[in-house]
């Protein structure tokens, strides 16, 4: 965060891993916008999902502050393989709707300004942006509460895109916004 903050592009070699990585894989140099949208989408997804953990199987709030989140990327895929935090302090809320709340408000806070300062090199709307910090909130609370159900996650309606239908031999993902209006979470 703090190189996003002072301008500069510290997941440009993150992108570019990804790009490496997509050529491999599908014999096709990745477009911009999907490298953009999956790093977007993973660091969200980095800071969703230990803090939906938290709040569903304790009664705890996890503070993702940029501070304490820590992860490292699979050196051929490009995704997210570790997620660690530090020892930050945790809020015990026994009310879960409560709880539910403040773990959103930690997370958006961080997921927010990430999105709104992340500068990819290609053009990306706040619809885009912000639908992605939702997006991955509702897909760590659905996976958390899937396995507290003992089921798998039902897929979500998105209001971001992730681009992986322009790769080859690949389509849109279940919950896509390109599937139509009515898809969409208002």
């Amino acid at each position: 965060m703090a190189g996003q903050r002072a301008g500069t592009d510290p997941t440009a070699a993150w992108r570019g891993q990804l790009d490496a990585s997509t050529q491999e894989q599908y014999a096709v140099a990745s477009p911009p916008a999907t490298s953009a949208a999956f790093v977007l989408q993973w660091y969200c997804e980095v800071l969703a999902t230990p803090a939906a953990l938290a709040a569903v199987f304790t009664d705890s709030v996890v503070d993702v502050a940029p501070a304490n989140v820590d992860f490292a990327v699979d050196p051929f895929y490009a995704y997210p393989q570790v997620v660690g935090l530090r020892s930050a302090e945790t809020q015990r809320i026994s009310d879960p709707i409560e709880r539910r709340q403040r773990a959103y408000s930690v997370y958006a806070a961080h997921a927010s300004e990430f999105a709104r300062t992340y500068a990819p090199g290609v053009k990306m709307g706040s619809r885009q942006r912000n639908g992605m910090v939702g997006d991955m909130w509702a897909r760590a609370w659905e996976a958390a509460l899937a396995q507290v159900q003992g089921r798998g996650p039902v897929p979500q309606p998105r209001q971001s895109c992730c681009f992986i239908y322009a790769l080859p031999g690949c389509q849109e993902c279940a919950g896509c916004p390109r599937q139509g209006r009515a898809s969409v979470r208002s």
